[in-house]
């Protein structure tokens, strides 16, 4: 025999056909879950994703390569255009040198040199 206390409790702790239909307006149902991706969806749509990152992984890797050579370009430009201007330098000096001997040589011979 069910005790009359008992049953009251056990009556009053149960959930209403009210009760379910609140908990279906909060909480999502089976239908509501079909709507959104499951394991398998995002794992088909990473694996392009990975494929991507690794191709762009591949283009820096490659622009790196570029940008180290031509940076070892320019070094060897840079040393080039500095031992140009050292030459230059010297063969300005040498210049010099001659023109200041050939008025030496002009003075002592007697010889009007005209600019």
């Amino acid at each position: 025999m069910i005790d009359g206390d008992y049953w009251i409790s056990y009556t009053q702790s149960m959930i209403t056909d009210q009760d379910v239909k609140k908990l279906s307006e909060v909480f999502a149902t089976k239908a509501d879950l079909r709507a959104f991706a499951t394991k398998n969806d995002i794992k088909a749509a990473l694996i392009p994703l990975h494929e991507k990152v690794n191709a762009l992984q591949d283009d820096i890797d490659g622009l790196r390569e570029t940008i180290q050579m031509l940076s070892v370009s320019i070094d060897k430009l840079v040393k080039s255009v500095e031992d140009l201007k050292q030459e230059y330098s010297l063969v300005v000096h040498q210049l010099d040198k001659h023109e200041k001997w050939i008025k030496q040589i002009a003075e002592k011979a007697g010889v009007v040199l005209v600019e």
